[in-house]
């Protein structure tokens, strides 16, 4: 797929605002089951009603986090994104909302300031890693900003790594598609960009997970959606 970008590309569709109304769906569609599938994590939902810090990369429209938000009223929730734009609705979500517990900022993963640094008891990711020219870096950066003991709760679509092993899934076939026009013209940018796509799969996740310096302990599949789950993480302490 690379080589073929290489010859005139990437074309595609870039997320702009113009996908904030089909993002913001989707995610309202999903955001019951993500939810109950990322408390499937050990001890959170206690940690939760506790009081702790909590950051989300890529938030887009904010849904998941508001709803955290809303949940847990002790703890306090940072919604990140790379660009203002998707953030300023989740602003609105959030005055809608009457939330105080939440907090705004742009962020660059690949570029994590060091005021992030061990800052975070628990950081939610969902389906952004796929989309970023550098994953690994990504996850290196989200290990930065993880407290010692701290939990990671990487949502995406969990097929399989190897093609092989998809061919006679529907579900896979229209994510091979969705990605050749929107996640790997997303994610390519660079000449050395990895551009994995929405099939990148559980086996390279667990893989980079582990490369970044977390330990997977668990995958939390969401009800009703097949491919999509949650690979619960956790940092040494």
């Amino acid at each position: 797929m690379k080589q073929c970008f290489d010859l005139n590309g990437p074309n595609g569709i870039r997320y702009e605002s113009t996908s904030f109304d089909s993002m913001d769906e989707i995610a309202l569609m999903l955001l019951d089951s993500t939810t109950e599938a990322i408390l499937q994590t050990t001890g959170l939902r206690q940690r939760l009603e506790n009081g702790i810090k909590a950051l989300e990369v890529g938030c887009g429209t904010g849904r998941l986090f508001l709803r955290f938000a809303s949940m847990f009223p002790n703890s306090h929730f940072t919604l990140t994104d790379l660009t203002s734009k998707p953030m300023e609705r989740a602003r609105q979500h959030a005055q809608q909302e009457g939330l105080t517990n939440v907090a705004f900022r742009t962020l660059d993963v690949l570029e994590v300031p060091d005021d992030f640094k061990e800052a975070y008891d628990w950081i939610a990711c969902a389906e952004v890693i796929h989309d970023l020219p550098y994953p690994l870096k990504a996850l290196q950066g989200i290990h930065k900003a993880l407290r010692p003991g701290g939990d990671f709760s990487l949502v995406d679509r969990f097929v399989s790594s190897y093609v092989a092993q998809n061919r006679d899934s529907d579900e896979s076939a229209a994510l091979y598609a969705i990605s050749t026009f929107k996640c790997i013209p997303e994610s390519y940018q660079q000449p050395d960009s990895e551009a994995l796509g929405a099939c990148w799969g559980e086996e390279k996740a667990f893989q980079l997970v582990r490369s970044a310096g977390m330990k997977a302990v668990g995958l939390s599949r969401c009800q009703g959606f097949f491919t999509l789950a949650v690979c619960m993480c956790e940092k040494a302490q």
